[in-house]
């Protein structure tokens, strides 16, 4: 993370001071600047304002900013971000994160991507999200808390600083969420919660069928997600593909292919983890690792590496990370539901 100059600090002060102190478009503007300025500030991002989520000429709905990253043959949308007032009620902090759960459904189908970052913010207070398809809404990333729709569990940007430009360069060189932090808690989609007026979600409710009917049912004890890169073009379409015989025992065929490449790892000789909240240590993002008896230590989100995990001889795959004590954390993939 870059320090920031003083006269970037006197105007994030400025910018701070009308953010809790007007409506949604101070606050807008002060994460503009932030975005644009300090984290996204190459030639190869654009952060724009009012943008639909898709690129559909009926779709009405604007999102407050989108972040962009630009290749030779590309565009990649890489974050979404909804802003309310600083003086939001719950209901209203509840409607601003349901908007940026719509946006990135939205995207998801547009785009066939199974995951992106969202953000939302009230005034100069914010959450950093990860949307995935095996999800039923957002996951809190930073910071974690309980994923409720409450400003208290939301971060101060001025008085955590390095924290918020630590999570935010994350986002900015892992475009796309790594598979390690997909099995964090998510928050709990409310109830009742209706869109603005000139919004509408009617991609939540395609998501939620994708999800129940291909990854639910796709489901032989072991592989729960496996054939979703082959089913996740219907999710575009509207076309769901109907999973094999679940009677037919597993084949560990995937693993013999893919032994050569991914390292593997007894269970037993490891440790499965928890996330616990966002922490930063030398400029670097990263989360309390908990394990037993509520024991934890700091690892960077960094750090993490692709593996087999063998349990009871079985092979799952998932993420390990040698934390700075020297003891092997894992984690499986979120798609993975082991046998107790």
């Amino acid at each position: 993370m870059s320090f920031l100059p003083p006269e970037a600090l006197d105007t994030l002060r400025a910018l701070e001071n009308d953010a809790n102190n007007h409506l949604e478009w101070a606050s807008t503007r002060f994460w503009e600047y932030i975005l644009r300025n300090v984290v996204f500030s190459g030639y190869s991002w654009v952060v724009s304002s009012q943008q639909p989520p898709t690129k559909r000429s009926d779709d009405t709905r604007r999102v407050d900013i989108i972040i962009e990253k630009v290749g030779r043959t590309s565009v990649e949308t890489v974050l979404f971000v909804e802003a309310e007032k600083w003086n939001a009620s719950p209901k209203e902090i509840e409607v601003v994160e349901y908007q940026a759960y719509i946006a990135a459904c939205a995207y998801a189908i547009e785009a066939n991507k199974k995951t992106l970052w969202a953000m939302t913010s009230v005034g100069t207070k914010v959450r950093l999200w990860i949307f995935t398809l095996n999800r039923e809404y957002l996951i809190p990333y930073v910071p974690v808390g309980n994923g409720l729709a409450t400003v208290d569990e939301y971060l101060d940007a001025m008085s955590n600083l390095p924290m918020l430009i630590a999570g935010l360069e994350y986002i900015r060189d892992n475009t796309t969420p790594p598979g390690h932090l997909i099995g964090m808690t998510p928050s709990p989609r409310p109830a009742n919660v209706v869109p603005p007026s000139n919004w509408h979600d009617n991609e939540v409710r395609q998501v939620d069928t994708y999800r129940q009917d291909i990854i639910n049912t796709d489901h032989q004890g072991l592989l729960l997600n496996w054939r979703s890169e082959e089913t996740s073009a219907g999710l575009a379409t509207g076309e769901l593909s109907v999973p094999g015989d679940s009677n037919q025992g597993p084949s560990f065929d995937w693993l013999h292919n893919n032994a050569a490449s991914i390292a593997q790892y007894n269970a037993a000789d490891c440790t499965q983890i928890i996330y616990g909240e966002a922490m930063i240590q030398n400029h670097i993002i990263g989360h309390m690792a908990i394990y037993s008896d509520e024991q934890w230590e700091w690892i960077a989100d960094r750090d993490w590496q692709r593996a087999f995990i063998f349990i009871s001889g079985v092979p799952f795959l998932g993420y390990v990370n040698r934390a700075p004590s020297g003891r092997m954390f894992y984690v499986l993939d979120a798609s993975h539901d082991v046998p107790s």
